[in-house]
């Protein structure tokens, strides 16, 4: 990651906020944190962001249809920022489904910090 590089994070999940700010803040970005996708929504259309980082499983409309709401908010802003999907439903068809949506990779959970 670029120093001070600004990150959303979209995660519920008080375990896995705190291990996605240690590892990216040890990489030297600026965390913000969102609970949910309204609330990441809002600030997709508000503030500039180098990447997005959401969980899925917090899902309003089934995580896909939230990834193309919340790229359209991305879009309309003028941005196309980068989004990460951290999800513990990786199944090949539910990652085809998240990419075709507008994310950028996926990364299946559960997540672990290793060699910090």
């Amino acid at each position: 990651l670029a120093p001070r590089m600004s990150v959303l994070v979209i995660d519920d999940n008080p375990a896995d906020q705190a291990l996605l700010r240690n590892m990216l803040e040890r990489l030297g970005a600026s965390v913000t944190m969102a609970e949910s996708q309204a609330e990441a929504q809002d600030m997709i259309r508000t503030t500039f962001f180098d990447l997005v980082v959401l969980d899925t499983g917090i899902a309003v409309g089934g995580g896909a249809a939230d990834i193309q709401r919340m790229r359209k908010s991305d879009y309309e802003a003028g941005r196309r920022t980068p989004f990460l999907v951290c999800t513990g439903r990786a199944e090949r068809h539910h990652q085809s489904d998240y990419l075709r949506a507008g994310a950028n990779r996926v990364l299946e959970k559960p997540l672990a910090e290793w060699g910090y």
